[in-house]
């Protein structure tokens, strides 16, 4: 699949991330929209389930060339009207699976704000099934959110 027919159908809010290179030669090499009915998920927050909208979104999973893939990422877009309420939503889920698993911790070394996004890791203390790591990154509330997996 040429690279124009990967992202041929991707929006337009969602395409910047979608098409990224890196100057190492990490690049998107598989791209899969979220499901359309889709137009949210549950988030397991620190005070129990919270549904989250989401507008669109697409599954990318990325890797170095002539490599096997190195990570997997969800972008997504949540509605400007219940961005802010969707984002804390989405954060505290990130802070409930950092408070109930043992084996995860956060990641301070990660800047808060990185090149205008909002940056929130976690690692794994010991190495372990398929995720050694999780990042979200928050743009503006019209723009995204994404969470990558290494």
């Amino acid at each position: 699949m040429t690279s124009g027919s990967l992202f041929a159908q991707v929006a337009a809010p969602l395409r910047p991330y979608v098409t990224c290179r890196f100057d190492d030669g990490l690049a998107v090499l598989e791209k899969e929209p979220t499901p359309p009915a889709a137009s949210g998920r549950t988030a397991m927050t620190l005070v129990g389930p919270k549904q989250v909208a989401i507008t669109r979104g697409e599954r990318l999973l990325f890797a170095y060339p002539d490599k096997s893939p190195f990570a997997r990422a969800t972008v997504e877009q949540l509605p400007a009207k219940s961005f802010a309420q969707g984002k804390a939503d989405l954060v505290s889920a990130f802070d409930k699976l950092i408070a109930s698993d043992d084996n995860v911790q956060r990641n301070y070394t990660l800047k808060p704000h990185i090149n205008g996004y909002e940056a929130h890791g976690l690692d794994r203390k010991e190495l372990g099934g398929t995720v050694l790591g999780s990042t979200c990154w928050w743009t503006t509330p019209a723009a995204l959110s994404s969470a990558l997996t290494s």
